[in-house]
C-alpha cells in the first residue's frame, strides 16, 4: 500500500516556532512530528511513503529526501487546503492509499489497524477523545466536530461544529485509507476548481458519503496526539518531562 503525508500548511498557530520550520518539524519529546510518523509507518511495513510539501519545503526534504518515494509541491499552499494537496498526488490513485495529516503522531498499532482492515475505505476515530480534548481546551466542544456511525460501523456524519456532545461518537484523527475506485471518483469529481482547492478532508469525506461511497470507522482509545497550537506543544512536552518518559503515546491514556 502507498502512503501519503499531507504537509503543505504553514502552521500559523504554532508561531513563532513555525517562522523558520514547517509544522511537521515541530518536536514532541525527542523527535519531530514527521520523524515520529516516518518511524511508525516503516515499523508497520509501509515502504512507499510519499509527501506533499508546501511551506518551508526545503526544511522538510533536507536530510530526509531519501526517505520518500515521491515529493509533491503545493505551490499554492497559502491559498488552498488539503484536498488540493491530495490531488497533486493523483498518480498514486491506482492502488489503495493510506493518507495522514502531518500534525499528528500515532502508534504503529494504529497504522496496522488500517492495513489489516478488509474494508475498502476506513478512517481512524478515537472514541476516548474527550480525555485528551479536556486537557487541550478549557471548553472541549469549542474544537470538537460531529461524528456518528451506525451499528455496523458505517460512517454517517462528520466534520460539523456542535454544542451537543451526543453528536460526537468519536473524533476523526486525520489518518485514513481509500481504495483506488474511491480515489478515482475523486479524480473525476465534477466540482469547480475554486471549490475543490478549498476543500478540507472532512468536506471530501462528506461528498463521498453523499455519493453513497461506504466508509467504515475503526475505533481506537487514545494512542495518538495532535499538535495544533503552542499550548498543545507545551502541554505534551511538560507532561513528558513530568513523567520522565519519552513514550509520548502513554501520556493522557
Amino acid at each position: 500500500m502507498n502512503s501519503l503525508i499531507l504537509a503543505a500548511g504553514t502552521g500559523t498557530r504554532l508561531r513563532p516556532i513555525t517562522n523558520d520550520i514547517p509544522k511537521c518539524l515541530v518536536k514532541i519529546g525527542n523527535k519531530s512530528l514527521l520523524d515520529w510518523q516516518l518511524e511508525n509507518l516503516k515499523k508497520a511495513g509501509i515502504k512507499n511513503i510519499n509527501i506533499v510539501t508546501g511551506y518551508k519545503q526545503d526544511k522538510i526534504i533536507k536530510d530526509r529526501e531519501i526517505k520518500f518515494n515521491k515529493i509533491y509541491f503545493n505551490k499554492s499552499y497559502n491559498s488552498t487546503n488539503m484536498v488540493k494537496s491530495l490531488l497533486l498526488a493523483k498518480d498514486l490513485f491506482y492502488t489503495d492509499l493510506l493518507i495522514s495529516y502531518s500534525d499528528i503522531i500515532y502508534k504503529t498499532e494504529i497504522v496496522n489497524l488500517l492495513l489489516e482492515s478488509k474494508h475498502k475505505n476506513a478512517i481512524i476515530i478515537d472514541i476516548d477523545w474527550y480525555k485528551l480534548w479536556s486537557k487541550r481546551f478549557k471548553e472541549p466542544l469549542d474544537d470538537a466536530e460531529t461524528l456518528s456511525f451506525d451499528k455496523n460501523f458505517n460512517l454517517l456524519n462528520i466534520g460539523k461544529k456542535t454544542r451537543n456532545i451526543n453528536d460526537i461518537m468519536g473524533q476523526y484523527i486525520g489518518l485514513m485509507k481509500f481504495d483506488n475506485n474511491t480515489l478515482g471518483f475523486l479524480n473525476n469529481l465534477d466540482i469547480e476548481n475554486k471549490i475543490k482547492n478549498n476543500l478540507f478532508m472532512t468536506d471530501l469525506i462528506r461528498i463521498f458519503l453523499k455519493n453513497n461511497i461506504e466508509i467504515k470507522v475503526l475505533p481506537i482509545k487514545r494512542g495518538w496526539l495532535e499538535v495544533d497550537s503552542l499550548s498543545d506543544l507545551t502541554l505534551y512536552n511538560e507532561e513528558i518531562k513530568r513523567q520522565r518518559n519519552e513514550n509520548v503515546f502513554s501520556i493522557f491514556n
